[in-house]
């Protein structure tokens, strides 16, 4: 009865966001001595204050409109949080941002693999890693594609799931964002559902990847143009 349920409701996806996603507000996260604007995507309501999350975060979720939304069971959500540099130069802040970019991508695809990944001594730590490796669904993916990779803009996007024992276990897409701005790094998960995974004719008509990668790319554009406007 579930999973018809979840059937029978998620084909309303397929329209909430079918029309174009814009940032048409912002949420100041302090980041270090920075205080960056994060754009917040249509659809998604910003509850950095009501979940008490600390001034370097901030959490978007879309309405409770689904059944397991509404059961607090699975959410549409964009964690977003800020990671502050040490005074450097402009040349070791970018390769601190590739090396943050590119250990994540290993440690996933480790994961996928079914192979090990030690973290190698460097400029970034491993906890670091960890953290955002932590933050991420990257334990249940089984696909990971680069979606960005300019200088200042990378992104991974997962085909992972949520396992929730005795009720379901959600399909669901992530994409990680990696953004470097005012001189700090913003990483952003952006969590979907895929209902086109959902065992129904109107779910597989969903295209939640163009959705989310949409989604995420005016996360990161909106980073970049913000801070850029606030220097």
């Amino acid at each position: 009865m579930a999973l018809m349920k979840l059937i029978f409701f998620a084909a309303l996806l397929v329209f909430l966001f079918d029309s174009p996603i814009k940032a048409e507000n912002a949420r100041p996260i302090l980041v270090s001595d920075a205080v960056i604007s994060v754009p917040v995507p249509n659809g998604y309501d910003d509850l950095s204050e009501e979940r008490e999350l600390p001034p370097y975060a901030a959490l978007f979720v879309t309405e409770e409109i689904e059944p397991w939304e509404k059961a607090n069971e699975f959410s549409d959500k964009i964690l977003v949080y800020g990671i502050g540099f040490r005074p450097s130069s402009e040349a070791i802040k970018q390769q601190k941002f590739e090396e943050i970019f590119s250990l994540v991508r290993q440690k996933i695809d480790a994961q996928i693999k079914g192979s090990a990944f030690e973290i190698p001594e460097g400029l970034i730590s491993k906890s670091l890693v960890d953290s955002i490796y932590r933050d991420s669904l990257g334990n249940g993916a089984d696909l990971m594609e680069i979606t960005d990779n300019r200088a200042d803009r990378k992104a991974l996007l997962l085909n992972t799931k949520m396992v929730i024992p005795g009720v379901f276990t959600f399909p669901v897409l992530e994409e990680i964002s990696f953004t470097r701005v005012s001189g700090q790094i913003v990483i952003a998960h952006a969590i979907r559902m895929d209902i086109s995974r959902l065992r129904c004719d109107k779910c597989k008509q969903a295209n939640t990847k163009a959705a989310l990668l949409k989604t995420g790319s005016e996360i990161r554009d909106g980073l970049i143009e913000m801070g850029q406007s606030d220097e």
